[in-house]
């Protein structure tokens, strides 16, 4: 009798192993008939509601990647949003927030960011909050008279932002820089470009669009791009360098797209690379020098690049069109590389390049992408199906996480139920 009852032990095993459930290609990466990786076995698995019913939560546009922990959009029921840290190694959740102003319309929709000395800084509207990422805890939070743009930048503990001005042109929507102090979330005006006041078109002047801040030597430098309006809602871009520390214009005006259009507003900040400021206005990619504010090299569409925009790294501009069509050019000439597949109105290249892999997800494909940056290869193309939570498309947050000590990082994307660990394509 003991000798069947162990017989009937040792098959167990096997049955299990050969059940439909575990078969053994979800175990391990499957590809599609092209080579590309269409499924990628997760290192952990996190729900995103808690109740294990989907609501509309929120959606993480910046790369919330912080040391050991990721920040990801919840839900504990309808109109209960959270924003979740999860540690990366395990997938466990560590603390959650949501000491918001406006629960629960108000969602944890996080486009942009400034972290200094172990706090994160976001804005959504008149909102301005600080978290600390230890402990999850509000390190400050104000509710302001007007609303602001969710561009922050920042050097240290002082932070900048754009606004509306609150002396005599405030009667007119126009735009002004303003400094912050990050400890406790003060701000004050230092800042706004000489716009025209001949051409108000429904009581607005035009707008600051993006303020880069750094250091040179001893001086704080402001990266100015900002707009002036013309007759039918057209606008005119200009790039300007500001020495804040001689509170000087090294210049104001350099022109960025060369006719007032009806899209001509700064689609996505400036990035700075090697001396160089990478632009989108209208249907363009522009790369300017930062010193004098001319125009380098130039490319234009017959689309945009807003809702992706590009990612400049390794000596190179990737750009995501919504043609679908991905762009790769030489840095520092503009000389184009190699054309790839993208996918309209994906999530931002911008911090998902990962040892020359570039990452994105949803879109008009709905899968997640990886890009070899040195031919334009598709390597990844990740089916959401494949999960097997009922998901038809990934949603766009994505975070790409470097690996340490020379080993592969890891990449971290959600369907509409949950978010999902995988180890880099490279």
């Amino acid at each position: 009798m003991s000798a069947v009852k162990n017989l009937i032990i040792s098959i167990i095993p096997l049955i299990i192993l050969a059940s439909p459930s575990c078969k053994k290609e979800m175990l391990s990466p499957t590809t599609n008939s092209k080579g590309e990786v269409n499924y990628m076995p997760p290192i952990w698995k996190y729900a995103l509601h808690k109740d294990g019913k989907f609501h509309s939560n929120s959606q993480i546009d910046a790369n919330l990647v912080f040391d050991s922990k990721v920040l990801v959009g919840t839900t504990e029921g309808e109109g209960d949003n959270w924003l979740n840290a999860v540690d990366i190694e395990t997938g466990k959740e560590l603390w959650k927030w949501n000491d918001i102003y406006q629960p629960p319309t108000e969602k944890m929709h996080v486009n942009y960011f400034y972290e200094h000395d172990g706090k994160m800084g976001y804005i959504v509207g008149s909102r301005h909050y600080c978290i600390d990422l230890e402990t999850g805890q509000t390190h400050w939070k104000i509710k302001r008279n007007s609303s602001f743009s969710d561009r922050i930048t920042g050097i240290g503990n002082s932070y900048y932002i754009i606004g509306q001005p609150t002396d005599t042109l405030e009667n007119y929507q126009t735009g002004v820089i303003f400094e912050g102090d990050f400890e406790n979330g003060a701000i004050r005006r230092i800042l706004m470009p000489n716009i025209a006041i001949t051409n108000v078109q429904n009581n607005r002047l035009g707008e600051v669009s993006s303020v880069i801040s750094f250091v040179i030597g001893m001086d704080t430098m402001l990266l100015v791009a900002w707009q002036e309006v013309f007759a039918n809602n057209l606008f005119q871009s200009y790039l300007g360098l500001y020495n804040l520390s001689h509170k000087e214009w090294l210049y104001e005006k350099s022109v960025l797209n060369d006719n007032p259009i009806w899209n001509g507003g700064l689609l996505t900040p400036i990035t700075v690379y090697e001396g160089r400021a990478y632009m989108s206005v209208g249907y363009e990619l522009l790369c300017h020098d930062v010193w004098t504010g001319k125009l380098i090299w130039k490319h234009q569409y017959n689309n945009e690049i807003f809702f992706s925009g590009f990612v400049v790294a390794d000596g190179r501009v990737i750009a995501n069109n919504e043609n679908k069509v991905l762009y790769c050019y030489d840095a520092a000439t503009g000389s184009l590389l190699w054309t790839g597949e993208g996918a309209g109105t994906s999530s931002r290249l911008k911090d998902r390049y990962l040892n020359e892999i570039v990452y994105f997800s949803g879109g008009s494909s709905g899968y997640i992408h990886a890009v070899d940056a040195r031919n334009g290869k598709t390597v990844w193309k990740l089916d959401p199906a494949k999960m097997g939570d009922g998901a038809d498309f990934w949603k766009g947050d994505i975070y790409v996480v470097p690996g340490k000590n020379g080993g592969k990082g890891k990449v971290i994307a959600l369907t509409p139920m949950n978010a999902y660990c995988f180890e880099a394509y490279r």
